[in-house]
């Protein structure tokens, strides 16, 4: 039996990845849109610039909804390292969703909460106190 068969519908976070070019190019291209849109929402958050936070978070989010359209969401794991902890946070929020990269997330939550800077700290926290209660969802 395949594995993806022996799955339910509502489990499927992601697919394996399809073989064509463009299929290989295209979440590249959105993991790149990704860490940048959470980079710059990370500095207009610290500048207090409140329209350019809320442009990027919705250019994260359309991001992140097009990697699950796509059966890619797994392809933000390589984020879980990256240079900016915002970018680690914001890959990490989303993972939670995989089952296979779950504990490796929290784990990366963790550090940022203990170790991070200024509102990362915050954020780090309350979302692993929200994932653990049960309210965050993938549409968040």
């Amino acid at each position: 039996m395949h594995v993806l068969a022996s799955l339910k519908p509502s489990s499927l976070v992601f697919r394996l990845p399809q073989t064509s070019p463009k299929a290989k190019t295209m979440p590249r291209l959105k993991i790149t849109r990704f860490a940048a849109q959470a980079e710059c929402h990370y500095q207009a958050t610290q500048q207090g610039n409140a329209r350019t936070a809320n442009r990027a978070y919705a250019q994260i989010v359309r991001a992140k909804d097009s990697l699950v359209a796509g059966g890619h969401l797994a392809a933000l794991v390589p984020l879980l390292c990256h240079e900016h902890a915002a970018v680690r946070l914001w890959a990490a929020r989303y993972l939670l969703f995989c089952p296979p990269f779950a504990q490796q997330t929290e784990a990366v939550l963790t550090t940022i909460a203990a170790h991070g800077a200024g509102i990362l700290i915050a954020d780090a926290k309350q979302t692993l106190t929200q994932w653990r209660k049960g309210n965050l969802t993938l549409g968040d």
